[in-house]
């Protein structure tokens, strides 16, 4: 038991799992029915990478033998603070394959933020960037290589995950041992571990607040939130989707985002950033059908497309939410983007309410007036 969390009492249980929705299995696990039905389908883009899924499931294997070969053990807590790509969906599928527990956080740094979350944590380890610059993502451009002087100083940390370890500035003093070049976390692939369906999965950030709270997510709920999700939107293996979002938030990551397209068969186009013609030229090169916003980026995305001769007949549905949607943005969506919307609110601690494709048109638009957190979830 994490410390620390309150585990679910049996009465969600006892109705739960009768009705299927909480059905025993580890996040792992969805990844490796995944590979063995989809082995040569696209699983992952990254500009000019493309990984299938049986590449995908080989190099989270020998990431899941790398990090046990380092000393990470089931059960503990590792913080990982990472930009979209390909490291960020291996390291996390590698921690839940291993029995370790994802620690997620968002660049870039903030001063205390990482000693606050490590220390909530009790994380053992972290994987950091060794060098992030990308002023089209954050307020604060993160010209920044890894946060080591900050890193030094949290007591529980055994060890300093870098990727790109090479790129980064000269790095501080640290004890010798500490730091690890993420490349080198890599082995010869041992059995999966075999997490109780119950127990914490991995660790979200909690909307809201100014000081950081970590969300507990188990295995089983998880598993059915994106199942759900999946289940909403139809997915299936001829779906892409397109990451804007940073994909530790739980929209992007869940909503089903990352983890219900991979599970779904789908390919996952993971963007660097979200400047909008960019966004619009992958929909056109990678045939996306759906991707997540926030109300700011719908709006960058309506502006761009005006002058914009990209091809977006691919898109089926924009998943727009954390924030209200302006009434002008949400009529402009159909004739600009040429797709539908579908409005979500939800929260990390796992509530979901999503607008349906069954509800009529003005009923979508005007959801952000009636959705109450009392409403359905899921």
């Amino acid at each position: 038991m994490l410390d620390g969390r309150t585990p679910w009492t049996e009465e969600p249980a006892e109705h739960y799992r009768p009705a299927g929705r909480w059905q025993g299995e580890n996040l792992a696990d969805l990844l490796t029915a995944a590979v063995e039905a989809h082995g040569e389908r696209t699983a992952l883009v990254h500009g000019p990478l493309r990984l299938t899924y049986a590449e995908l499931g080989r190099r989270v294997a020998r990431t899941a033998a790398g990090f046990v070969a380092q000393g990470i053990a089931p059960g503990e807590r590792v913080l990982v603070r990472l930009p979209n790509g390909p490291a960020f969906v291996i390291v996390t599928l590698a921690l839940f394959r291993m029995g370790a527990q994802p620690v997620f956080s968002l660049l870039p740094p903030r001063p205390g933020q990482l000693r606050h979350l490590c220390a909530l944590s009790g994380a053992v380890a972290c994987v950091v960037p060794g060098r992030y610059e990308d002023p089209g993502r954050y307020e604060d451009p993160g010209r920044t290589g890894p946060p080591l002087d900050l890193v030094t100083q949290c007591a529980t940390l055994r060890k300093v995950f870098v990727l790109d370890a090479g790129a980064g500035r000269a790095a501080p003093p640290a004890p010798e041992g500490l730091l690890v070049a993420l490349d080198r976390v890599d082995a010869e692939p041992l059995p999966p571990a075999a997490p109780d369906p119950s127990d914490v999965a991995f660790l979200l950030l909690s909307g809201g607040t100014e000081q950081a709270r970590l969300v507990p997510r188990t295995h089983d709920d998880y598993a059915y939130q994106i199942r759900a999700a999946a289940e909403l939107l139809e997915l299936d293996a001829s779906d892409v989707y397109l990451a804007v979002l940073p994909a530790e938030l739980n929209f992007t990551w869940g909503c089903p985002g990352v983890v219900g397209t991979l599970a779904s068969g789908g390919t996952v186009v993971l963007m660097d950033a979200p400047r909008a013609d960019e966004c619009l030229a992958a929909v056109e090169r990678q045939g996306v059908t759906f991707t997540s916003l926030v109300p700011a980026l719908a709006q960058s995305w309506l502006e761009a497309a005006e002058g914009n001769t990209a091809d977006l007949s691919s898109l089926q549905l924009v998943q727009i939410g954390g924030a209200r949607l302006p009434a002008p943005v949400v009529e402009r969506i159909r004739p600009v983007l040429g797709c539908r919307l579908q409005q979500v609110y939800g929260v990390a601690e796992g509530q979901h309410t999503f607008t349906r494709d069954a509800d009529a048109e003005d009923g979508a638009y005007g959801a952000a007036d009636r959705v109450t957190a009392g409403d359905a979830v899921l």
